[in-house]
């Protein structure tokens, strides 16, 4: 049978993997506008036996990425669609958080970092870095997950989750230490993030990098959920403990204007979201 391409999508011949099949089969189903499909209609055009895409569609129906109605036909899922929202998510994060980032960094000549959570794993990620120009400087690895309860970073986002999911992140990684200065104890972790979450900024030397002095703040989306964090990531040797209110100013400035950008429901000069002053 001869391949031919289809609008996003490869129609093959029979000896395709079954995770591309799969994909294939949503890529149409997605191309077809979410319109139900029923299974004929769906083997027709991606030139597959129907048997094998009624298969692939009772895979995909258990883990709600597609729903069959009352007619038999299948259409996209919920599951899906809650996917969408946070791929959506995070493009419109780091589009409306860069330029903010970029800002920090210039004003203060420090490395400035966007981190982005996902609620699924619990765990967060770099998706941008703005280096600083100071010769000796932390150049940080993106794109990598990492857990929230080690360093500025992640600590300021996991301040701002809800008690529960705190709990789960506890339950979930035993806290186990990145550094000999990660907070291992679950108790004095519970009181550092009430502390982070009163004062709306997290403060760290060595939990996550040896040798690295972390200043980050939460960036808080629609019901002020958080989704993020902008962090600035100075070398020890260079941070100075008196700029660290003017480094603060800077960065509460800074995730305040995203957060508000967002839809957070951030009041004029008042961080974080319901406090009387920006510290």
């Amino acid at each position: 049978m001869v391949s031919q391409q289809t609008r996003g999508y490869e129609v093959s011949d029979t000896t395709r993997e079954p995770v591309t099949k799969a994909f294939d089969l949503l890529a149409a189903m997605i191309d077809h506008g979410g319109v139900p499909m029923g299974v004929r209609e769906l083997a027709t055009r991606l030139e597959m036996a129907p048997s094998t895409v009624h298969r692939l569609l009772a895979v995909l129906e258990r883990r709600s990425l597609v729903q069959r109605d009352a007619t038999g036909h299948y259409a996209l899922g919920l599951e899906l669609f809650r996917w969408g929202q946070q791929i959506s998510s995070v493009f419109s994060l780091r589009e409306t958080a860069l330029p903010r980032v970029r800002e920090l960094a210039q004003k203060t000549n420090e490395t400035a970092v966007l981190g982005v959570y996902n609620p699924t794993t619990q765990m967060m990620m770099y998706t941008a870095s703005v280096e600083s120009s100071h010769p000796l400087r932390y150049v940080l690895e993106l794109e990598k997950w990492r857990p929230v309860y080690a360093g500025a970073s992640g600590l300021a986002i996991m301040a701002f989750l809800t008690e529960p999911d705190q709990e789960s992140v506890i339950e979930r990684t035993q806290l186990a230490p990145l550094t000999e200065r990660t907070i291992t104890d679950p108790d004095v972790l519970r009181r550092e993030l009430a502390k982070i979450r009163r004062r709306g900024y997290a403060l760290s030397s060595g939990q996550n990098i040896p040798g690295a002095v972390g200043l980050a703040a939460p960036i808080l989306g629609v019901h002020d959920q958080v989704v993020g964090d902008v962090c600035l990531t100075i070398p020890d040797q260079r941070f100075d403990p008196a700029e660290q209110d003017d480094l603060i100013g800077c960065l509460v400035e800074c995730v305040r204007d995203i957060s508000k950008r967002l839809g957070a429901g951030v009041e004029p000069g008042a961080w974080p979201p319901g406090s009387s002053s920006a510290r």
